[in-house]
């Protein structure tokens, strides 16, 4: 149960940190590698949430993709030591990139369930609500602000 709870808890908080510091930071640098990140946003605040690009080539960004396939490349040795704990970070991976892709084809349903994701895109400062799946680390590091 503890690996559980600590696999929830670090892969939040490396969700919020690689929003917050490399897709944000470094994404707007236009030169960065990190700058879809920027094209996603500046496309979801033209369409209400939506991002039809989001699905032009499969589901998601391919360097999105990409990055959670690298991401769990990164925890598959904990399989043999922490299994419990690897299996949660798998399935927080999947957990997000189906809540991230629903997130942008079904802005009502994003509106009800992912108030801080739907307030990251659409709110006032972009620069706020990093968490995609929960909004643990908004809450605890005071980066939450409600918009809607």
């Amino acid at each position: 149960m503890m690996q559980i709870l600590l696999g929830i808890l670090l892969a939040s908080f490396v969700e919020w940190f690689v929003h917050k510091y490399l897709l944000h930071g470094l994404g707007k640098n236009k030169n960065s590698v990190w700058h879809f990140h920027w094209e996603h946003h500046q496309l979801t605040k033209k369409s209400d949430g939506y991002d039809p690009l989001y699905f032009k080539h499969g589901p998601g960004y391919p360097k999105e993709r990409l990055s959670l396939f690298l991401a769990f490349l990164l925890i598959s040795p904990l399989f043999l030591y922490y299994p419990t704990l690897a299996k949660t970070l798998t399935v927080y991976i999947f957990v997000y990139y189906f809540v991230h892709m629903k997130a942008h084809n079904d802005v009502e349903w994003t509106k009800k369930w992912l108030p801080w994701h739907y307030d990251h895109h659409m709110g006032k400062d972009q620069d706020k609500n990093w968490g995609i799946v929960l909004p643990i680390y908004d809450i605890l590091l005071g980066t939450r602000k409600k918009y809607f």
